[in-house]
């Protein structure tokens, strides 16, 4: 094994050992896979790997992603709801960044049925997480 290059058969240290320079371009810089892509081939030896290579090694080996998914959106919808009813204001962040209310509601609209929409638990505070974590919005159960 070479200092100096990465070897395409340890594929999962490569990520992990440019874990915080992919989230950084990535999420904090928002770029593109495709761009992800060139500068990590052009200013850190990555092998060229196929966009669907990053796609999926960004996605399940680093649990980096942009949008929430569905299921997320509801259970946001059941805690935000509750505090709501509480006369509270619900603030709701994701990979660090606040998500404006008027952009959150478009996607509970999109993504959360009636079924969806009870609330679970015996309360909720929607917060920060701290940035190391992973990027599943955070929900802390105590009020």
């Amino acid at each position: 094994m070479s200092d100096t290059a990465h070897p395409a058969t340890d594929d999962k240290a490569i990520w992990e050992h440019h874990r915080e320079t992919i989230r950084n371009l990535y999420l904090a810089r928002n770029k593109s896979l495709s761009q992800l892509k060139t500068i990590l081939e052009e200013n850190h030896n990555f092998p060229p790997f196929s966009l669907s290579v990053y796609e999926s090694r960004v996605r399940d080996t680093l649990g980096l992603r942009k949008k929430l998914k569905a299921e997320d959106w509801a259970a946001i919808w059941a805690h935000s709801r509750k505090i709501k009813d509480q006369g509270g204001t619900p603030t709701i962040f994701f990979n660090g960044v606040q998500i404006p209310w008027v952009k959150a509601w478009k996607e509970i609209r999109r993504h959360v049925t009636r079924r969806d929409s009870a609330p679970s638990g015996d309360g909720a505070v929607l917060g920060r997480r701290p940035s190391h974590s992973r990027v599943t919005p955070y929900i802390n159960t105590r009020l």
